[in-house]
């Protein structure tokens, strides 16, 4: 099963990354590359399924993750969760490891590190695809639901027609593009969204996360 987490990039672009049940329990590879790979993140291929047909682009992004001082990411509690519920019972060495991260995490306290993770980028029109009615094989993570919330959103404000036309930039060119109009109870709601925005969200760049939200509310607009 893929948990799947929405995070900001330093650019202010969300991106889907997602941690792999089959994968967990594997220690860090120690290499040359700083920061390392995460061990149980997904790779760019087991990500391709959640685009479907809609246009995409994946890469790699460093996020900053809690980790255990021994070096191991800490699983998110969504995948802690699946994990706990599919090995109920069990007394396998995949419940043997779960228990002992909980354990080290307990007796070690967790500290944050920087790993490298598999991302994809979907298609910027928030039509339903199968990330968005997750179910068997996938689960959203609490940064995925907030990006279905905001991409809801900014859906909402273009169908109202709560936009208005401006220029952005695109590197050194300018862009003709849609600006949200974020007045009354809109405002209230956008005041809404940043406040429940989840950590995870904002693991690449906390300083980059605070403009997401208005630029999904563009990217819907350039949609109207």
């Amino acid at each position: 099963m893929l948990v799947v987490h929405g995070v900001c990039t330093p650019s202010g672009l969300p991106v889907l990354w997602a941690e792999d049940t089959r994968r967990f329990g594997r220690p860090p590879q120690e290499t040359a590359a700083d920061p390392s790979a995460h061990p149980f993140a997904a790779m760019a291929s087991d990500l391709a399924p959640l685009a479907a047909a809609r246009p995409t682009a994946s890469g790699r992004l460093a996020v900053l993750l809690p980790s255990l001082t021994s070096g191991a990411p800490l699983a998110s509690p969504e995948l802690a969760a699946t994990l706990t519920t599919a090995i109920a019972g069990s007394a396998g060495p995949r419940a043997r490891s779960t228990a002992g991260t909980e354990h080290d995490a307990q007796a070690q306290g967790p500290a944050l590190r920087t790993w490298q993770v598999d991302t994809i980028c979907l298609g910027l029109s928030p039509a339903c695809g199968p990330w968005w009615e997750p179910g068997e094989g996938v689960r959203l993570g609490a940064s995925a639901g907030f990006l279905l919330a905001v991409d809801a959103f900014g859906a909402e404000l273009v169908d109202r027609g709560r936009v208005l036309p401006a220029v952005g930039w695109d590197g050194a060119r300018p862009l003709a593009r849609w600006s949200p109009v974020l007045t009354g109870p809109d405002a209230a709601r956008f005041d809404e969204l940043v406040a429940a925005m989840p950590p995870a969200f904002r693991a690449a760049a906390p300083t980059a996360a605070g403009g997401v939200l208005e630029r999904r509310g563009h990217d819907a607009g350039c949609r109207a």
